[in-house]
């Protein structure tokens, strides 16, 4: 009988629990790659909220207390827009942050046939 707690038939088990240092760090390339497509995605729907918000406050049709009310929610919005390429520039890098940036002001923009005398004039406040 043996003594040994570790036979033979276990250590190609353990083969399957060692990294190597390659693959530990493509592990953690794409977790940032993943990490940067995310942002990047609420980052385009943030970009999305402040054309249309600022499309909406240009009507010339719309009351003071409205226009004024839109025009701090625009204000708010720009600084999440701030705030999250500030994330981004934390989790992935300053030169990611910049390319993410140059990438949703150069892509996001409203449908063609959409145009701002959609909103509905009973709607109280806006809400992400």
């Amino acid at each position: 009988m043996s003594t040994y707690t570790c036979g033979v038939p276990s250590i190609p088990s353990v083969a399957g629990y060692i990294e190597s240092p390659e693959l530990k760090q493509s592990a953690i390339e794409r977790r940032k790659k993943r990490i940067l497509a995310l942002k990047r995605e609420e980052l385009a729907g943030i970009r999305f909220s402040i054309v249309l918000t600022a499309q909406w406050e240009a009507l010339d049709t719309l009351p003071p207390p409205r226009r004024a009310e839109l025009r701090a929610e625009l204000f708010s919005l720009r600084a999440h827009y701030l705030d999250k390429l500030d994330e981004i520039a934390m989790a992935c890098g300053v030169q990611a942050a910049i390319a993410a940036r140059e990438e949703v002001e150069r892509t996001v923009a409203l449908p063609p046939g959409m145009t701002p005398s959609a909103m509905p004039i009973q709607w109280d406040r806006l809400y992400l």
